[in-house]
């Protein structure tokens, strides 16, 4: 069997998609961090340290008390959570970087998960949260407008009558 030869507009991958991928790593790699930290945090934090914690968000108007017990396994959940996003961040990323279809599906969800919450983030904390959801949307907008590098790609990869 012969390979299809790509063509030059195929095999190019657009700038923004590279940044955007660029993007997803770095959230992925400092996803995995912040889960790490979680959880040494749960394992290392005192009684007096977690009063702290009570009383930071007191002074923001919540009203939230954690006991260290309570604050261990919810440092828990959120390392296992951060960790499963690092995951799906750099996959993503790594499918943006190879122009697959899905990785722009995946993407295109994931920021309009992150849309979401940072506009939550502007109802609920206040405006500076508008820049990350600025930039989201823009990136957002960017990788939506190369869908069609993406179906060139694919039956690129996959032409018709292969098997």
């Amino acid at each position: 069997m012969q390979e299809v030869p790509r063509t030059e507009a195929v095999r190019r991958r657009p700038t923004s998609i590279t940044l955007i991928a660029a993007i997803g790593m770095l959230l992925g790699f400092l996803s995995l961090l912040m889960a790490i930290s979680m959880a040494i945090a749960r394992l290392e934090v005192s009684a007096s340290e977690v009063s702290q914690l009570n009383q930071l968000f007191h002074s923001y108007g919540y009203d939230v008390t954690f006991t260290p017990s309570e604050f261990s396994y919810y440092s828990l959940v959120m390392a296992v959570t951060l960790g499963a996003g690092a995951v799906v961040f750099i996959a993503l990323s790594v499918g943006l970087l190879r122009l697959k279809k899905w990785a722009l599906y995946g993407s295109a969800v994931m920021m309009g998960i992150t849309a979401y919450v940072f506009l939550l983030y502007v109802l609920e904390i206040g405006p500076i949260f508008l820049i990350p959801l600025i930039v989201d949307l823009v990136l957002l907008w960017l990788l939506l407008s190369h869908r069609s590098i993406f179906r060139r790609a694919q039956t690129a990869s996959h032409p018709l009558g292969a098997s």
